[in-house]
C-alpha cells in the first residue's frame, strides 16, 4: 500500500493520480493533499492568467515549443487520434461537408477536372490552400479553381481561416 509523501495527511486508503513521470506510475501526493495544496497556494498557480494577458506572447510561446517538439506533437496528435476517433471523423465530415457545400451547381464539368487536376498536380511538400476559406469567420469562400493556391504547410497553417494571404 502507497502512503501519501505529505506527511500530515490524514486519509486510511488513499487515492492517487496516474502520473507517468513517477516509477510507480503514481503521484506522490494523494488526490486529497493534492487539492488541498493548490487551493492553498491559488495564487503561485494562476491557472492560464498570464496567457490570457498575454496571448501573443502565448501563442508565440506555444509556436515555439511546438517547432522545438515536432516529434513529440505528432505523437500526441495521434495518440489524441487513437483515443478519440470519433472527434477526428467528426473534422473530417465536417469537412468534407463544407466542402460539398461551397462547391456551385453552376460549376462546369471542365472547372470540376481543374480543381482535381490542381489537387493531383500538388507539389511535394505543399498543401492545397482556400485563398478566401471555406470556414471562415466572417466570410465563406467557394470550392473553385480560382480560389486555390499551394502554400507550404507552415504557412498554411498560419493563415488559418483568416482571408489575409501569409
Amino acid at each position: 500500500m502507497k502512503l501519501c509523501s505529505n506527511k500530515y495527511c490524514v486519509e486510511v486508503f488513499p487515492e492517487f493520480s496516474p502520473d507517468k513521470r513517477a516509477s510507480d506510475g503514481l503521484a506522490s501526493k494523494c488526490k486529497t493533499c493534492h487539492r488541498d495544496y493548490y487551493r492553498q497556494n491559488k495564487d503561485r498557480y494562476n491557472c492560464g492568467k498570464w496567457s490570457k494577458e498575454n496571448p501573443d506572447l502565448a501563442r508565440a510561446a506555444k509556436l515555439l515549443w511546438k517547432s522545438n517538439n515536432r516529434h513529440k506533437t505528432r505523437q500526441m496528435n495521434a495518440e489524441s487520434k487513437r483515443r478519440h476517433p470519433e472527434t477526428s471523423t467528426k473534422y473530417r465530415r465536417r469537412r468534407r461537408s463544407a466542402i460539398k457545400k461551397a462547391t456551385p451547381r453552376w460549376l462546369n464539368e471542365n472547372q470540376r477536372a481543374a480543381i482535381k487536376e490542381f489537387y493531383s498536380n500538388r507539389p511535394i511538400g505543399m498543401t492545397v490552400d482556400h485563398i478566401v476559406p471555406l470556414l471562415g469567420k466572417n466570410i465563406s469562400g467557394l470550392h473553385v479553381p480560382w480560389n486555390l493556391q499551394y502554400l507550404t504547410p507552415q504557412d498554411n497553417a498560419k493563415k488559418g481561416t483568416s482571408l489575409v494571404g501569409v
